[in-house]
């Protein structure tokens, strides 16, 4: 089973177009994210339609400076409609919409 966190996200408009995705690995007992690669939402929606692999999203703790584990995130939809979203919990900071905007940034992937 392949873990991965979305840490960001770029758009267009009201429109995620893009993720920004880490491979989540264990290193003797410690959880590991490796660096970011820029998905497109298609090879996004790809990688998690199999079911051996799994996202969440990750919010960046400023007061540890290490990053915190967030929501479970699911594809929901069908056809040309799907997209991914979290799984509603009471917590707003580890949705998709609020996770840091890379559009905002000059930042090359």
């Amino acid at each position: 089973m392949a873990q991965y966190a979305i840490s960001g996200i770029w758009n267009s408009g009201s429109n995620i177009t893009d993720y920004a995705v880490h491979r989540v690995s264990n290193v003797n007992g410690s959880t590991v994210y490796g660096s970011a690669k820029k998905y497109s939402k298609e090879d996004i929606l790809i990688l998690l339609d199999n079911p051996i692999n799994s996202a969440k999203t990750i919010v960046w703790n400023y007061n540890s400076g290490v990053w915190r584990s967030g929501a479970d995130i699911e594809v929901v939809g069908f056809g040309v409609n799907r997209y991914l979203r979290t799984v509603p919990d009471a917590t707003v900071t580890d949705n998709l919409d609020n996770l840091i905007n890379f559009g905002w940034l000059n930042c090359k992937f």
